[in-house]
């Protein structure tokens, strides 16, 4: 039976994507976990319309056709939020919460609600995976970008409003890697990273398909991701996996559409 929770969640899924990924990557995000966001932007440096759906729940918004590149990534995300802000905050006030993702993210919607049900979309919430302080930005921990973050009504608004508008707190900084800088901005706000695990503190954005191997100690090399994470994962197996993981990073376009098909279209025969 579907679970229906008291209070109708609403979550604006934003992925981050470019021309060279249009036929791979991003149209395995839009025909699987996407569609389940109730509205989403693809924000690239080209207008692909074959991205957007028939619906209307998956748009396409266009950043910079010449410098879309990594080292622009800080103002393709506050080009992004302020386009949210403008066109999906300010004026219509119906989304709760904001998930950014790249386009080799999967994640689970579904259980993102689930984990987002009690809690007050107004406060200053900003969940994901936990990394280690920067230490060179002075950054006492940041959410992986790869793996998704989330920020609550209430974090968009102040982000929005205090960090790039009015007196423009975070100002131009020089910060290639996008999910550092956008802590950054935030510990500016005094927002810092949320708890962001379950009841059994387990964990539930994953920043890379790897931790599941060093769970189940299947690679035994030091992971490179696990190493900038803020918490130690344990080595317990299946006992470490949450029952309602959220998202997952550096998924490929064949994978994106397996882990698909197993979470949403395969079922079993408890009968027998």
């Amino acid at each position: 039976m579907k679970k229906t929770y008291q209070k109708r969640i609403k979550v604006l899924c934003i992925v981050f994507t470019h021309t060279k990924n249009h036929f791979t990557r991003a149209v395995a995000v839009k025909d699987t976990w996407l569609k389940h966001c109730d509205n989403a932007l693809f924000v690239t440096n080209e207008i692909e319309d074959s991205l957007k759906s028939k619906d209307g729940k998956i748009n396409v918004v266009i950043f910079d056709k010449k410098n879309d590149t990594y080292d622009n990534l800080w103002y393709k995300t506050k080009f992004s939020f302020t386009y949210v802000y403008d066109n999906y905050f300010k004026n219509e006030n119906r989304y709760d919460y904001f998930i950014k993702a790249d386009d080799d993210t999967f994640v689970i919607v579904e259980n993102l609600k689930r984990f987002l049900k009690n809690k007050d979309e107004n406060e200053s919430y900003y969940f994901g995976s936990k990394m280690r302080p920067h230490k060179k930005y002075g950054v006492k921990g940041f959410m992986s970008g790869g793996a998704g973050y989330v920020l609550s009504r209430g974090s968009l608004e102040k982000l929005v409003t205090e960090g790039f508008l009015g007196d423009e707190k975070c100002g131009k900084i020089k910060i290639e890697a996008e999910d550092v800088a956008v802590s950054w901005c935030l510990g500016k706000l005094n927002i810092l990273p949320t708890y962001s695990r379950d009841e059994q503190d387990n964990v539930l954005f994953f920043p890379s398909e790897n931790v599941i191997h060093y769970m189940y100690k299947l690679n035994n090399n030091k992971d490179v991701i696990q190493s900038y994470m803020y918490d130690p994962l344990p080595r317990n197996g299946i006992n470490s996996m949450p029952h309602y993981p959220i998202s997952f990073h550096y998924i490929s376009k064949e994978n994106m559409r397996i882990l698909y098909y197993l979470f949403y279209k395969a079922k079993i025969d408890y009968d027998n």
